[in-house]
């Protein structure tokens, strides 16, 4: 009898099993908490060591790496030209077509080639054209292809009609300043 008293606790430690499951309650919803707010020890291993890393280079006064640079695979000039060929001989739909030429003209430029989207001063017409303002033409228009594409999310419907809005406008200027000329 005497043990039994012992094992059981005095009277102001006896809880009834409703106390018992709310205090398992709340340590269970504290615990989930404290997972929320958490993150895997790999994971907080990676980041100190970055953060180390990245100490290092202000302290000792390093330029950082250049991340982008490394990733970024150039395209052979064999590979560069079959992906052109492969751009003219293929059957693309119109957003299709756009978004190869584009993803071309990129690796073009990334191989160290001139824009290819550049034909200033025109062969064989006696136009010059200031190549600085030409770039920024080419700029614009291949943005504007490129945004075009990406609100379509590869509807070519969607793409012409987006196409047609945003250089509507653009062609509209042009007729004027023409009309205006002659």
């Amino acid at each position: 009898m005497e043990n039994e008293n012992k094992t059981q606790g005095t009277p102001e430690e006896v809880r009834t099993p409703e106390e018992v499951s709310d205090q398992t309650r709340q340590y269970l919803q504290a615990l989930e908490k404290q997972k929320e707010n958490s993150v895997p020890r790999s994971q907080y291993d990676a980041t100190v060591a970055e953060l180390n890393t990245l100490r290092e280079y202000v302290l000792e006064g390093k330029e950082l790496p250049n991340e982008s640079s490394e990733s970024e695979v150039i395209l052979t000039d064999e590979q560069l030209a079959k992906k052109a060929s492969d751009l003219l001989n293929k059957d693309h739909s119109d957003i299709g077509f756009v978004e190869d030429l584009l993803e071309l003209r990129d690796e073009m430029i990334r191989a160290g080639y001139p824009d290819p989207a550049d034909r200033s001063p025109i062969p064989g017409m006696g136009i010059t054209v200031d190549p600085v303002e030409a770039q920024q033409v080419h700029d614009k228009v291949c943005t504007v292809l490129k945004e075009s594409a990406e609100y379509a999310e590869g509807d070519n419907s969607a793409f012409m009609n987006e196409l047609g809005r945003r250089t509507e406008k653009t062609i509209y200027d042009a007729a004027i300043a023409n009309k205006k000329r002659k």
